[in-house]
């Protein structure tokens, strides 16, 4: 496997703003949609995802996607599903703290692995910088929720458009990532570009690697009353 595939699910909680694996105490905005897609490459492969998600009313988040794995070398791919419910518990605003519940499964070869996790974040009175911690709990497709997983993450404003983002997350024990990087807002509000590069360590290997990802917010196309 590699470093996205065993990180991811093995914890999979992937809805905030992606490749960052630290969620935050947000959901989509009400009668909208996003659609996250992204790519990491390790050094064994290439890893590419796509997570659309919506707004299932005030407060509530669906998202449903996939994952593609290709190993260097090999001529076929591994793909695998995630689904995932949202629902904000403590609405996050300027100075304050937000709090939100997450329960998914991720589906690999056909099998479910279910998790369970909260968001935490707080949020200057500035609104220029974010704090997020993950506490919850994973499982694979023959195991109950075995795995204590956790992660913190920042977001720090450099200016109106760009932001430093930087995370350390653990699926288990036994493993961790950390990575940082920058985030832009091409079209603010709608439009967003990530970049990162960081470091997974699972038992006794390290591995580098680097991911783009591209967030697209957009009005749901089919709404009641239109």
């Amino acid at each position: 496997m590699t470093f996205c595939l065993a990180a991811l699910l093995a914890s999979p909680q992937c809805h905030a703003a992606r490749p960052m694996l630290t969620d935050d105490a947000r959901v989509v905005d009400t009668d909208h949609c996003q659609l996250e897609s992204w790519t990491v490459k390790p050094v064994q492969g290439t890893e590419q995802w796509g997570l659309p998600a919506c707004s299932g009313g005030r407060g509530t988040e669906w998202a449903l996607g996939g994952q593609r794995t290709r190993l260097d070398g090999s001529s076929s791919a591994v793909i695998n599903g995630i689904g995932q419910y949202k629902r904000m518990l403590r609405d996050l605003g300027p100075g304050g703290v937000g709090v939100a519940a997450a329960i998914g499964s991720v589906y690999i070869d056909g099998r479910a692995a279910p998790y369970i996790y909260l968001p935490i974040s707080w949020m200057s009175t500035s609104e220029g910088t974010l704090i997020h911690l993950n506490v919850g709990r994973a499982s694979t497709p023959l195991r109950s929720l075995v795995d204590t997983t956790w992660g913190l993450g920042l977001e720090q404003r450099i200016s109106d458009t760009v932001w430093l983002i930087a995370e350390r997350y653990s699926p288990s024990a036994a493993q961790w990532q950390a990575q940082a990087g920058l985030r832009w807002w091409l079209v603010p509000g709608t439009l967003q570009v990530d970049a990162t590069a960081g470091q997974q360590h699972q038992a006794t290997v390290s591995s580098r690697f680097a991911s783009m990802g591209l967030r697209w917010i957009f009005r749901k196309p089919f709404q009641s009353g239109q």
